[in-house]
């Protein structure tokens, strides 16, 4: 019984030998050691060390919180119109100025569509201004109305359009081509660049309240003269 008592408690007494195992750990994952080893552990040159049994705990690796997709903002509208408004495409005038006569228009909202050349014949002079206007067509009713000039069809907004007016019944304006520095000296509203694709706005309206009486046409006359017709 003696001899029993005194091997376990030499067992006890010696010490523990650390236990050198080789593995291999996926990447990402942790090595470990179980709790029985107390956790410890050393990695030296690929090579893992428990205290203990040797026994090896792979511990994964841990997965990211899937993170939703970032949803990009929705682009700005390049189209103001709805419903019956309409866009009515206005070639440059071969003659230098030409007429457009609206049809039944009441109380939608028209956007004259205006591309301006990259070429021009006869060449143009950008110390000329062009004119653009509109009265009622005769016989027509004289009505208020709301204009803008845009590079958004149907666009009356103040901050965003490059030119607007309210309560004329003939609206007009002046513009150049190709002076962006100089074209207020010669009297013009706005000016436009080769290339450019323009938007004149009307509608028959003043301050948010329609001018065309229900069940009527309000038509305009629409004149468009470039810088080179003089």
């Amino acid at each position: 019984m003696k001899t029993k008592l005194a091997l376990a408690l030499a067992l006890l007494a010696a010490p523990v030998t650390a236990v050198q195992i080789s593995v291999n750990v996926p990447a990402g994952a942790l090595p470990a050691c179980p709790a029985g080893d107390a956790g410890a552990y050393t990695v030296t040159n690929g090579v893992l060390t428990c205290v203990g049994t040797g026994t090896v705990v792979i511990v994964p690796p841990t997965t990211p919180p899937t993170v939703p997709p970032t949803v990009p903002p929705l682009p700005p509208t390049n189209n103001y119109c709805a419903g019956a408004d309409q866009i009515v495409p206005i070639p440059w005038p071969v003659a230098e100025q030409s007429q457009f006569t609206t049809r039944n228009f009441a109380q939608d909202d028209l956007a004259f569509k205006l591309v301006i050349p990259t070429t021009f014949n006869p060449a143009l002079n950008a110390t000329h201004t062009g004119y653009i206007s509109m009265v009622e067509v005769p016989g027509s009713i004289r009505t208020s109305r709301e204009i803008s000039v845009s590079r958004t069809p149907c666009d009356f907004s103040l901050s965003s359009s490059l030119m607007y007016g309210a309560g004329g019944t003939s609206p007009a304006f002046s513009f150049a081509v190709n002076n962006p520095t100089g074209y207020t000296s010669l009297g013009a509203a706005v000016n436009f660049q080769p290339g450019d694709v323009i938007f004149i706005n009307v509608r028959n309206s003043y301050k948010g309240t329609l001018t065309c009486p229900i069940g009527k046409a309000c038509d305009v006359l629409f004149n468009y003269k470039t810088p080179n017709s003089y």
